[in-house]
């Protein structure tokens, strides 16, 4: 019967069957009609399946193209976290950059120059020539 009504029993199990079956009454508004109702069973089991497309993917096999799916992007993730890992610095090369870093900034320090005193252009009839400096007061250090 099965075969009859073009389901591929190597792909469709009793547990899809019977889940396509189902939804497929829910989908058409049908109720399953009782037993006194029934003349023949078998009959209308094989009417109710010719009345099914069964040439695509069974749940099963949507079941198993999810899974594959979900286990792809799970790997994605894994490696895209493991080349994210491989570009944080070492604790090796962090402690060498920190030790390059001190041995620089105490000559740093040692050889801060003086910035040069900047002149203001004239803005207006009553403006002069006033010296500013990045730092404060720094004109009385000069001087």
């Amino acid at each position: 019967m099965l075969t009859r009504a073009g389901i591929d029993t190597n792909r469709w199990s009793g547990r899809d069957i019977a889940h396509h079956l189902t939804r497929d009454t829910v989908a058409r508004n049908w109720t399953w009609p009782t037993t006194s109702d029934l003349h023949s069973p078998t009959g209308y089991l094989a009417w109710r399946l010719h009345q099914i497309d069964w040439t695509g993917p069974s749940p099963t096999e949507h079941a198993y193209t999810a899974r594959k799916q979900r286990l792809r992007e799970h790997a994605e993730r894994a490696a895209t976290r493991h080349r994210q890992h491989q570009m944080i610095a070492s604790a090796e090369h962090r402690a060498a950059m920190l030790a390059q870093c001190r041995r620089a900034l105490p000559t740093a320090r040692s050889h801060t120059p003086v910035s040069p005193a900047r002149h203001t252009e004239p803005t207006g009839m009553y403006s002069a020539c006033i010296t500013t400096s990045d730092k404060p007061h720094a004109e009385a250090r000069l001087g």
